[in-house]
């Protein structure tokens, strides 16, 4: 009987083994965080499966981790895999979440990727102004500002160089909402500086993520984007058909998931990590207990 059980377990021992998932993120706060909720989701609801998470990668090398099965799932932005990934530069689409949802299901049907919907957190790009500088001008929106700024207000702006020289940075967003605005007004920043350069009074208005940690701070208030200029970075899981195939039930937890994340939230994450120094693992497990 005990060699029975014996060869029994040698036989069943590489089938618990193969059983593995491995979860992909790139190296920055957000991505360790919601790399580490999809980790920590998985684990509770596939308890079978060994599920570990590897958070190394930047956008050029986790797509071909995830193609070459060195990773088989992730959350990616839709606008990030529409434009850097594959390629596409259609601004109409790339503004609406759902056309872009359903062209990167159609672009990557045949690499055996699946899209499985996508969240309302958008991390795309938002002007941001100091409360106080906001309320004095009466600015709630970008067209507000355009507003301040063709009544020739001085205002001076604060943004990453790569901003003002991508196609559909700096001069496309002047078009868009019709403002004049002198180059020698704008200071270059970056996004981990640009609420320091606000905070000294330095710039009135400072290009940002839609979830910088920083806008956790009442102090600051983001712009509503009233003309829908900026693309759309809304996140999203994305898995190999073959773990998919292999465990269904990832279609339900990734909707979970993905429905209560939002900008608030991940912001307030962010700001637990970036700013309270709170370790990732507390962070994801208190979006898991607060909102999935």
């Amino acid at each position: 009987m005990k060699k029975l059980l014996l060869v029994t377990f040698i036989f069943i021992l590489p089938s618990i083994l193969s059983a593995q998932i491995v979860v992909g993120g790139k190296n920055f706060t957000e991505q360790y965080i919601l790399a580490e909720v999809l980790k920590r989701v998985l684990q509770k609801e596939l308890p079978n499966v060994s599920i570990r998470k590897k958070v190394k990668y930047n956008t050029s090398t986790i797509r071909p981790a995830l193609l070459n099965g060195d990773v088989q799932i992730y959350i990616e932005y839709l606008g990030t895999a529409y434009t850097a990934i594959h390629k596409q530069n259609d601004s109409e689409i790339a503004r609406d979440p759902n056309k872009i949802l359903s062209e990167l299901q159609r672009l990557d049907e045949p690499n055996s990727l699946v899209w499985l919907g996508f969240s309302k957190l958008n991390n795309t790009y938002t002007l941001v102004m100091k409360q106080d500088d906001a309320s004095y001008y009466d600015i709630k929106n970008i067209s507000d500002l355009a507003s301040v700024l063709n009544d020739r207000k001085q205002l001076k702006f604060g943004l990453e160089e790569s901003f003002k020289k991508r196609a559909d940075g700096w001069n496309a967003l002047k078009k868009r909402y019709e403002f004049s605005h002198s180059i020698n007004l704008i200071e270059n920043t970056s996004s981990y500086n640009v609420h320091s350069y606000l905070n000294r009074g330095q710039i009135h208005v400072g290009l940002f993520y839609s979830t910088n940690s920083h806008l956790a701070d009442p102090k600051f208030v983001a712009l509503i984007d009233d003309k829908k200029y900026f693309p759309n970075y809304s996140a999203a899981i994305v898995v190999r058909r073959d773990t998919l195939d292999k465990y269904p039930a990832i279609s339900d937890i990734s909707q979970r998931i993905t429905s209560g994340l939002s900008n608030e939230v991940m912001v307030n994450l962010n700001h637990l990590v970036d700013i309270k120094k709170q370790k990732v693992e507390y962070a994801a497990q208190k979006f898991i207990d607060e909102s999935y």
